[in-house]
């Protein structure tokens, strides 16, 4: 595979990775904005106590906050 070629795919991949992300993101905003006010107040609160929790009182990595404090899985 020559450069050209090898550059060629490489922005494919790149653009396709882009187009996903950015389904999921517009999946994500969809979900957000179905929510009611309460709904997502009590979403936000969720995630900050538990990235508060995580971060500030234990310290840990972004990775530790993920798969310990949210219980998320390496998909997440």
């Amino acid at each position: 595979m020559n450069d050209k070629t090898f550059l060629d795919e490489l922005n494919k991949t790149s653009n396709a990775f882009n187009e996903a992300m950015k389904e999921i993101e517009n999946q994500e905003e969809a979900w957000w904005n179905s929510l009611t006010e309460d709904e997502r107040i009590n979403a936000f609160c969720c995630v900050s106590r538990r990235i508060y929790q995580g971060d500030v009182k234990e310290k840990r990595s972004f990775r530790g906050i993920l798969y310990d404090i949210c219980q998320f899985g390496p998909e997440a």
